[in-house]
C-alpha cells in the first residue's frame, strides 16, 4: 500500500470552541499557513491592551533617560522605568503565546486528507482529543511492502522495483528505500519502504499496491574468439580492414580475426 513517510493529525494546544476552518479536504497549503482559529476576543483584547502598555513605557524609558542624560532625574527613577519595560515586554510575548496556541499553522507544505471539526465544536477538553484535520506532505508518498521474512535475505541484489498502484493504471519504477528493522512474528513479514522515482496527481495515500523487484544487472561482457587477445588487444574488421582496437572499447557484434 502506499503510505506518507510525513502526516500530522493536527489539534489544537489549548480547549476552545473552533470559530474559524479555513481549509477542507484536498486543499494544498504552505506551511505556516494558519488552519484553524479558536474563540480568542478575550486574548485578542488582551494583547491590544500589554501592546499599548509597553508602548508607554518604552516611551517613559527614552524620558528617563534623556533626563538622565540632562541630569534632570533620579538613578531609581531610571531603573524603575527600565524595569517597567521588562515587565510590560514579558507581558505582551505571555499574551502572545496564548493567542498563537489558539490557531493551528500548517507544520509543513502539504495537502488537507481529512478533516474532524465543524465551526462551534468544542475541542481539546481531553488530553490526547482527536484531531481536527489531518495534513499529508504527497511528496513523502511511499509503497511499503510485506516481504516474507525468508526472503528478505534476497533483496540483498534487488536494485531496482516497479510498482503497480491499483486505480492508477500505470507502472511507477522506483528503489527500495530501507528494510523496516523488525519483523511481524504472527504474519511472518518485514516490511520493505520503496521510493517511487516520479510520483504524480493519481497517488493517495493508503492505495493498494503490487512491487516487483529487479535485480542488479551483470554488467556487459564482450567474448573474444580464443587466442584472439593479445596484450589487451585484438585484430577487429573495420571497413573491411584489420584494425588493432583495445578489448574495452568493444561494443559487441564486431568481427574479430
Amino acid at each position: 500500500y502506499v503510505e506518507p513517510e510525513r502526516k500530522s493529525d493536527l489539534a489544537p494546544k489549548m480547549p476552545g470552541i473552533i470559530q474559524k476552518i479555513h481549509v477542507r479536504e484536498g486543499d494544498i497549503v504552505p506551511e505556516g499557513k494558519v488552519l484553524v482559529e479558536l474563540q480568542n476576543a478575550e486574548i485578542a483584547a488582551q494583547r491590544t491592551e500589554a501592546e499599548t502598555i509597553l508602548k508607554h513605557a518604552r516611551q517613559e524609558l527614552e524620558r528617563q533617560t534623556r533626563l538622565w542624560a540632562d541630569k534632570a532625574t533620579t538613578e531609581k527613577a531610571l531603573q524603575d522605568a527600565g524595569r517597567d519595560a521588562e515587565v510590560a515586554d514579558s507581558r505582551l510575548k505571555y499574551v502572545e503565546a496564548l493567542y498563537e496556541n489558539t490557531l493551528i499553522r500548517a507544520p509543513f507544505p502539504g495537502r488537507i486528507t481529512r478533516r474532524n471539526a465543524s465551526v462551534g465544536d468544542a475541542v481539546g477538553q481531553t488530553s490526547g482529543s482527536a484531531a481536527i484535520l489531518t495534513l499529508v506532505d504527497f511528496e513523502s508518498l511511499v509503497m511499503v511492502a510485506d516481504v516474507n521474512q525468508a526472503d528478505i535475505g534476497r533483496l540483498r541484489g534487488v536494485e531496482r522495483a516497479e510498482i503497480t498502484v491499483d486505480g492508477t493504471d500505470g507502472v511507477y519504477s522506483g528503489r527500495i528505500l530501507w528494510v523496516v528493522p523488525t519483523a511481524d512474528r504472527v504474519r511472518r513479514v518485514v516490511q520493505v519502504k520503496v521510493g517511487f522515482d516520479k510520483r504524480d496527481e493519481r497517488l493517495y495515500p493508503q492505495m493498494a499496491a503490487r512491487v516487483a523487484f529487479q535485480a542488479k544487472s551483470a554488467g556487459r561482457r564482450v567474448i573474444v574468439p580464443d587466442g584472439a587477445e593479445r596484450n589487451g588487444s585484438v585484430m577487429a574488421l573495420v571497413d573491411g580492414h584489420a584494425v588493432r582496437t583495445d578489448v574495452s572499447a568493444l561494443r559487441g557484434g564486431e568481427e574479430v580475426i
